[in-house]
């Protein structure tokens, strides 16, 4: 009998030397299963959509929720369809002045803010 493991080595093999005899088997290794891992069901949390370093706004400061000051800023971000592109929303809180700017991905949103 031959185990699955050693099919597997062998197809390897193939795939890495130069033979006369591997030559014929040498693209093999295309029909194996490969590419995504998948991820283990069960006790592990979500990280989708996480804001890394991200301030709750329990902890910003008084005024800011006095809408007094000019320049305190609150940002917004909408995802579009199959989160194709974005809209970043910028309004100061005092003035309720409002920006939008249309973003292709949303990775860009950093560089945008500073």
């Amino acid at each position: 009998m031959v185990s699955h493991e050693r099919i597997y080595q062998w197809i390897w093999e193939c795939k890495h030397t130069n033979t006369k005899e591997t030559k014929p088997y040498k693209k093999l290794y295309q029909y194996l299963k490969h590419g995504k891992r998948r991820r283990k069901r069960g006790n592990r949390k979500d990280s989708r959509g996480v804001i890394l370093d991200r301030t709750p706004i329990a902890k910003r400061p008084a005024i800011v929720a006095q809408r007094k000051r000019i320049g305190d800023i609150e940002v917004d971000l909408m995802m579009g369809k199959n989160h194709k592109g974005a809209l970043l929303v910028m309004t100061d809180r005092a003035t309720l002045h409002t920006r939008l700017k249309k973003l292709t991905a949303k990775g860009r949103i950093g560089r945008l803010l500073y």
